[in-house]
């Protein structure tokens, strides 16, 4: 590397312009633009194909709770940053089903409608995931080991942050155009009133993890990832739209 790249790496950018960039990368390969997402939204996806999207949504995002929990959990905080990490931990452990969030077990949740639909417990836990979901998977898991800053990169500030619109998108969806009992269809209600808390939570969390210029090279890398391995696997599900 040229001495003006070492020193362009030496100093970091203002944090307002940094996350500037951050949320431009986020708004590229958000989530709720992907085809299926709108689709949902739209009353073009059959009752027919949510057996496939419920098991494979499971795994990337519901059942990896339990290895998102452990990853984060690898990487303590500095003591100032104690009460959102904790609140974060919680989220996560309800939805590994090792713990609860306001007295939910949000794994139990995400499986009231697959029994509903006559999916077994067995069923959602021998799905062999696809590339992609398992590739969004393995993302998530390394980047939250690898330090404290890529893990609030990826999971408070990246998923969660997108976690809002699209469970809100998805609540209307199931709302509008189908007929199933509401207790079924708790976890999408739920998550629509909690995810803009969390992704909130990780907007706040961000600016400490982007004090020095290695840190913002880190935490910028894990954005991108997430997001390409997260849009990728909700792309997947183009294939379901009827």
């Amino acid at each position: 590397m040229s001495k003006v790249g070492v020193a362009a790496r030496a100093k970091p950018i203002p944090f307002d312009e940094f996350v500037a960039e951050l949320d431009a990368i986020v708004d590229k390969h958000h989530v709720c633009k992907s085809n299926f997402i709108r689709a949902f939204v739209d009353g073009r996806v059959s009752a027919d194909v949510l057996p496939t999207f419920l098991k494979e949504y499971y795994w990337g995002l519901a059942f990896d709770g339990f290895f998102a929990f452990a990853s984060v959990a690898a990487n303590m905080p500095p003591r100032y940053q104690r009460a959102d990490y904790f609140g974060i931990m919680r989220n996560l452990g309800s939805e590994a089903g090792v713990g609860t969030e306001r007295g939910m077990n949000h794994d139990d949740m995400q499986l009231l409608l697959p029994r509903h639909l006559g999916i077994t417990d067995e069923e959602m836990y021998d799905h062999v995931a696809s590339a992609p979901t398992q590739g969004f998977r393995h993302t998530v898991v390394a980047c939250s080991y690898r330090c404290w800053e890529t893990s609030v990169a990826c999971i408070p500030y990246t998923v969660e942050g997108q976690g809002g619109e699209m469970h809100r998108l998805m609540w209307e969806g199931f709302r509008n155009h189908f007929d199933y009992p509401d207790d079924v269809m708790d976890y999408w209600r739920v998550h629509d009133e909690l995810e803009g808390e969390h992704g909130e939570v990780g907007h706040r969390m961000l600016e400490p993890a982007c004090e020095t210029a290695g840190q913002q090279w880190r935490v910028r890398d894990a954005v991108t990832a997430t997001c390409l391995t997260y849009r990728a696997m909700w792309d997947q599900f183009d294939a379901l739209i009827t």
